[in-house]
């Protein structure tokens, strides 16, 4: 199989994939209430002991998007929100989009891989 037979299968793979999440999850997506805002309110208690009381949580949860529940509690072992410290210093629109651009760059990046 060719090189670019196999990225033009990629490719059409990732469209579809894509298309179907987006149409599934698109206005989550657009809101932001999708699986980040999880990630950003553990992002916003790193060093404290507040990271997986719920109430604190929902609280970050609450300022940054107006929406929290039990199914957007942050579950992650203690060093992702610690990676993801930096996002949680920034305003959580701009946080959001640039989690979406890092994920968008990290599927070109494995694509190109």
């Amino acid at each position: 199989m060719s090189r670019w037979l196999a990225l033009t299968v990629c490719l059409l793979g990732l469209t579809f994939t894509g298309s179907t999440i987006w149409r599934a999850g698109s206005h989550r997506i657009v809101k932001g209430t999708d699986d980040f805002l999880p990630l950003y309110a553990g992002a916003r208690l790193v060093g404290t002991p507040e990271l997986y009381h719920p109430e604190s949580i929902y609280r970050e949860e609450m300022e940054a998007s107006g929406e929290s529940g039990d199914a957007l509690l942050c579950t992650r072992m203690p060093w992702v929100p610690l990676l993801l410290w930096p996002l949680g210093q920034l305003p959580y629109s701009v946080a959001h989009w640039v989690w979406l651009g890092l994920r968008i760059a990290g599927v070109i990046a494995f694509i190109w891989i």
